[in-house]
C-alpha cells in the first residue's frame, strides 16, 4: 500500500493487506509485513536495481526503470557479476531510463 501519510494509518493498512491475503491465499503463513518510508523528491527517477539466481549463468544483476508499472514498462538490462564501474555503466546504458539519467529539458542530470 502506498501514500499511507502517517504512522497512524498503519495499524488498518495493515489489516487490509491481511484481508487481501486471506482472500487470495487462504492458507498463506505469513511472518509479517514490512513499512518503508517513500522519500519524494521532484526530480527522482524509479529505478529497480537486483540480483537473482539464473539456472544457466549463476547470479545476474538487472537494472532497468522502476515504479508502479515496472513491469508493463520492461525498461531492463541484464548483466553477469562481477561488474567493474564501465561495466556497471554499459548496463545503465542499455536502458532506455538511462536518457533521463543524462538529463532532459529542465532536469539536470543525475551525478552517476
Amino acid at each position: 500500500m502506498l501514500g499511507l501519510g502517517i504512522e497512524a494509518a498503519l495499524p488498518a493498512a495493515v489489516a487490509a493487506g491481511l484481508q487481501r491475503v486471506r482472500a487470495h491465499q487462504p492458507g498463506a503463513l505469513l511472518q509479517g509485513f514490512t513499512a518503508q518510508v517513500i522519500v519524494k523528491c521532484r526530480l527522482a527517477q524509479e529505478l529497480i536495481v537486483g540480483t537473482s539466481p539464473n539456472p544457466q549463468f549463476g547470479p545476474v544483476v538487472l537494472f532497468g526503470q522502476g515504479g508502479t508499472a515496472v513491469e508493463v514498462i520492461a525498461d531492463r538490462a541484464l548483466a553477469l557479476p562481477p561488474l567493474n564501474q564501465p561495466l556497471a555503466q554499459a548496463l545503465v546504458d542499455r536502458t532506455r531510463i538511462a536518457r533521463l539519467l543524462r538529463g532532459s529539458r529542465d532536469v539536470p542530470p543525475v551525478n552517476m
